[in-house]
């Protein structure tokens, strides 16, 4: 084919060009993996990150101190990661360069294999470009994960196949496994191709494979009790709990692409056809990766693994070999022609121009996801960080904090961490747990004894909700507690529950110690600067809420949390940085009496009643 062979170059002359073009893709890709990096990786990642660094720091390979629980899905790569920390790189950049070297080897590797199968480094091109607009794989090429390095090990073991060295391939299979559980599916390809090849048991490399996996399985019985994961387990539970499909990863795959378009996915059965038609004999050409690929996908349906979009991440560079190799064939056909040049330049043109329309929707739809996932990490993630950062300052290091979200918020935090998804807390433990914080997505406990003190704004989902529960009231005011104050856009209501506003509000938290007689209190509030001036007043009507309405003291229940909203100026976000302390008291206009003030977190003011310090807006007590 004259196209793609350029039989009038010389051989040199095609190294130089195929290394040229080999050169340009994986800058392309380097640029892509760049860019689609963020400072903040998916939270399922710092939970690798804490077992990593409490191992590298001595405290174990544990994620609570003392608590010998398996809960991340991949221990060879946290211990990598441990390693890493120990010569001085910091575990999430230490992730992060495994990933975008896996990323890179990844695309590479897809290249050669294509280049080994057809002959062609063109139709290498074509797999790697399939391959770099699959949004699928571009979203966890740099997102903290271990899955562009498992994926790496996966490829390594076919490669290794293709190139005869079968001990080679064991033993990256076994890591595989090591790496992640479902690392025993390409252990069983491999061995089960090698055993179709040869017509008896691989015996030398079902012993290099078991010297890599027996000692972890050995360690990992002893030291946890069980070489399974806790989060295994806890996300088989989850398919339950949510009645979802078994067959996830065959819709996401096959027939909605996770968005994107499928129509190119014919040409990787053209490609397995082909493969297998000119390669019947060479089994293990084909075979390993045919094994693999299906036994990966009824793997997941038979274990029933909630949907997680990572797991479906691997299938796409075999996937793209596949599609390479059949595109490379069509075109073959098409150019096949012993034509004038010019008729041969108008059949290659048509071709680039097909291949261009084929990939554009690809292209729009890859660069869509990559950018919607950008923003997730970059506001839902950067929450969930920013709450821990947080917590490490000023949540008690005796703290034990309820999270379904265990990632940054453990890893930040540096806390006793109650996992309420259950990856790293056992059921009948979770049940026994008195956590003294809650970290929660869109709501705070119906707790009388816990409220919110902190929130942080994650724009595609409600705002990430710290609440401390037991702390002392900022003081009483008669049989009335403040138990705590924050300003915030994030507000509750009797009929809606937890929302977001756009403007922010003044909310107290108020419990009722004995019953009040029946009269109207209204609540002083003066913002006031350094030199003690008041810049603007928000006195309001105790039992005020968002929507302007009040309900009245004879309405609130003594084992209840109440939340009073007042509305801040206009200009607060101007303000904020002027204000450094809130005066707050309580009056009864009609009479002009004042409840008696005992302060206990928060000093009184010596002109009467509270002051609250604020620092950058927010209120620091």
């Amino acid at each position: 084919m004259k196209a793609f062979n350029a039989p009038s170059l010389s051989l040199s002359q095609k190294s130089r060009i195929n290394l040229l073009v080999t050169g340009v893709i994986l800058l392309v890709a380097g640029m892509l993996f760049f860019w689609n990096d963020t400072a903040y990786d998916v939270d399922d990642a710092p939970i690798t990150y804490r077992y990593a660094e409490n191992l590298a720091t001595g405290v174990g390979f544990v994620y609570n101190p003392g608590e010998r629980i398996l809960g991340t899905s991949t221990p060879l790569y946290a211990m990598l990661l441990a390693l890493l920390r120990l010569v001085g790189l910091p575990i999430p950049l230490a992730s992060n360069s495994l990933n975008f070297i896996s990323s890179l080897l990844i695309t590479y590797l897809v290249m050669a294999l294509t280049n080994y199968l057809t002959h062609s480094w063109w139709a290498g091109i074509l797999s790697a470009l399939y391959l770099l607009v699959q949004g699928p794989f571009l979203r966890f090429t740099m997102s903290g994960m271990e899955t562009p390095f498992y994926t790496l090990l996966i490829l390594l073991a076919i490669y290794a196949l293709l190139m005869g060295k079968s001990h080679w391939a064991a033993a990256w299979a076994a890591l595989a496994f090591l790496t992640r559980l479902d690392g025993l599916v390409i252990v069983g390809a491999v061995l089960l191709a090698l055993w179709v090849q040869r017509r008896k048991l691989p015996w030398p490399e079902i012993g290099v494979a078991a010297l890599i996996i027996l000692p972890w399985i050995g360690f990992a019985t002893l030291y946890f009790g069980s070489p399974l994961p806790l989060s295994m387990l806890a996300k088989q539970h989850h398919l339950q709990e949510r009645g979802s499909s078994r067959f996830w990863i065959w819709q996401h795959l096959f027939l909605d692409g996770m968005g994107a378009p499928t129509f190119l996915l014919s040409f990787a059965l053209l490609g397995v056809w082909d493969l297998m038609r000119r390669h019947a004999q060479k089994l293990l050409l084909w075979l390993p990766a045919l094994l693999w690929f299906f036994a990966y996908l009824c793997a997941y349906t038979l274990v029933g693994i909630d949907f997680y979009e990572w797991y479906q991440t691997p299938l796409y560079p075999v996937l793209a070999i596949w599609v390479g190799v059949g595109l490379y064939a069509l075109l073959t056909k098409l150019l096949h022609t012993e034509g004038k040049a010019a008729l041969v330049a108008l059949q290659c043109l048509c071709s680039a121009v097909i291949l261009a329309l084929w990939f554009a929707p690809y292209i729009t739809a890859a660069n869509l996801s990559t950018q919607q996932f950008r923003d997730y990490l970059t506001t839902v993630e950067k929450s969930r960080a920013l709450a821990g950062e947080w917590l490490r300052t000023f949540a008690p290091p005796d703290s034990r904090i309820y999270t379904g979200f265990i990632g940054y918020i453990g890893y930040e935090s540096q806390r006793y961490i109650i996992d309420g998804a259950g990856l790293v807390t056992p059921p009948t433990q979770l049940s026994q747990q008195e956590p003294t914080i809650y970290v929660l997505e869109g709501y705070a406990p119906a707790r009388q004894e816990c409220g919110p003190v902190k929130d942080f704004k994650a724009v595609m989902i409600p705002n990430t909700l710290i609440s401390m529960c037991n702390l002392a009231p900022m003081g009483s005011f008669g049989p009335l507690l403040l138990a705590d104050a924050r300003i915030t856009n994030f507000v509750h209501t009797q009929e809606d529950g937890w929302h977001r506003k756009s403007d922010p509000y003044l909310e107290t938290q108020w419990l009722i110690a004995a019953a009040l007689a029946p009269q109207t209190w209204t609540v002083y509030v003066h913002f006031v600067d350094a030199e003690g001036n008041t810049l603007f007043q928000a006195d309001h009507e105790l039992g005020l809420q968002v929507d302007r309405t009040v309900i009245p003291l004879a309405d609130w229940e003594p084992e209840q949390r109440h939340y009073v909203y007042a509305e801040m100026p206009e200009k607060w976000a101007e303000l904020a940085g002027q204000v450094t302390a809130i005066r707050l008291g309580l009056w009864n206009p009609a009479t002009g009496d004042a409840l008696p003030i005992e302060p206990q977190r928060v000093v009184a003011d010596p002109l009467g009643g509270l002051k609250l310090q604020l620092q950058d807006g927010d209120i620091v007590q």
